[in-house]
């Protein structure tokens, strides 16, 4: 216990009683000023980023990321959170960046019409392969790639982008879109999955 030392006023006095009272709630503010600093000291560059999907699901969006990169990342329409990426660095872009090797990554919870699509999906036939990319019989161009966790990323070929889509750890729907001109499709659907792990919260 402190030791309080007062040139008038005995043990038990108001005087005594006040003083200690005082001494206490500046010894508690500075514990509390103390604790503060700690804990900004250990805090990492990294924070969580939460966004609530809605009041009645108990799915929400939440990324471990800087405090500047938060005001990146949007959510829309209570269910899609959108942001984009620069490539291959994977680090989170501002809206008004125009980098041309970029991704645009679109998340929203998976529902049960994703896992028919997916299910549906995974049933088409090998046109032929290559390096663990399938390219897929169809209309369109379409191509297939294994993942660790058994979900397959489809992407489809446009005109100018290629639009990915894959289901991630059972819970996310994850499309991406980036340009024709990021051609290895490995690769990005990779740096997708690297910066999911690195920055997503279960």
């Amino acid at each position: 216990m402190p030791r309080i030392w007062l040139s008038t006023g005995l043990s038990g006095s108001p005087k005594l009683i006040v003083a200690w009272k005082n001494f206490t709630s500046i010894e508690r503010l500075l514990n509390g000023f103390i604790a503060i600093v700690f804990l900004l000291a250990s805090m990492s560059v990294s924070a969580t980023c939460s966004f609530v999907v809605s009041k009645e699901s108990a799915i929400n969006f939440s990324y471990r990321v800087s405090g500047e990169n938060c005001k990146h990342i949007k959510l829309v329409d209570e269910r899609l959170v959108t942001l984009r990426v620069s490539y291959p660095t994977m680090e989170i872009l501002d809206w008004d960046d125009r980098s041309k090797n970029l991704i645009v990554l679109i998340l929203s919870p998976v529902s049960a019409s994703d896992l028919i699509t997916h299910q549906r999906s995974s049933k088409l036939k090998i046109n032929k392969s290559n390096d663990g990319v399938e390219l897929l019989e169809g209309s369109r161009r379409i191509f297939r790639l294994a993942d660790r966790d058994g979900n397959n990323a489809y992407i489809s070929e446009w005109e100018k982008i290629y639009s990915g889509k894959r289901i991630y750890k059972s819970k996310w729907v994850v499309d991406y879109l980036f340009r024709r001109e990021l051609s290895d499709l490995k690769k990005v659907d990779e740096s997708v999955m690297y910066f999911l792990d690195n920055i997503l919260i279960d």
